[in-house]
Formats: structure tokens, sequence, C-alpha cells
């Protein structure tokens, strides 16, 4: 794969969470629209094979959950990073615009969120 292809998948991602219902509805509203976006096998594809970590010995659990080995999304930042270089440089004057993200916030309300153990 490469950038181009990663740029559209944040791009359907995008596209869909404007709409409510599974996947497969979603895809048939984008369909409906005559949307551009990227074919729903090669989204699942890259969803399931793209990590910013490594998954090699990993642990699953049957709990209802999964056991966090960590907290790995800041690794997502340097991933983000190299995916959206482009975009950000046209898009955004770094001098002058300023992001806040309040990440204890959104993973309150997160439902997908790994599971924490002490």
């Amino acid at each position: 794969t490469n950038s181009a292809e990663y740029i559209r998948l944040i791009a359907t991602m995008l596209v869909m969470s404007t709409f409510k219902g599974s996947p497969e509805q979603k895809y048939e509203i984008m369909d409906g629209l005559k949307l551009s976006v990227l074919d729903y096998g090669r989204m699942k594809e890259l969803l399931s094979s793209t990590r910013a970590y490594s998954a090699l010995g990993r642990v699953g659990s049957w709990k209802c959950g999964w056991d966090a080995q960590g907290d790995h999304s800041p690794k997502f930042m340097g991933l983000e990073r190299v995916l959206l270089e482009e975009s950000r440089c046209l898009i955004l004057d770094a001098d002058i615009v300023w992001f806040v993200v309040d990440e204890d916030l959104i993973r309150s309300r997160a439902q997908d969120v790994q599971v924490k153990t002490l």
C-alpha cells in the first residue's frame, strides 16, 4: 500500500463517522450518494493489519475485554505524522494554529477503549 491509500482510508473513516448504522449500511448510503471512498473489503483489510505497535508478544483475554500491556496510543502520533505530513503542510500553518485534544474526555466516553488493569 502507499500513503495515498491510507489518506483515502482516513477520509473514508471520516465520512463513515457522519452516518449512523452498521458499516455495511454506511457503505450503502455512500454508494447511493456516489461518494468516492475506499473499497469496503480493502478498508477492512487495512484496518485489521494496521498497528502503531508490534503485535508480537501481545496476549488476548476472554474476560470481555483486552488487558492492555502498556498504553500504545502515543505511538500513533508518529504514524499519523508520516501519513498526513503533506496534507498538514498544505492546510495548516504551524506558527499560528493550536490544537487541543482532551484525551481523557474522549477516553471516558469511548466504548472500545483498552481495558486497564491495576
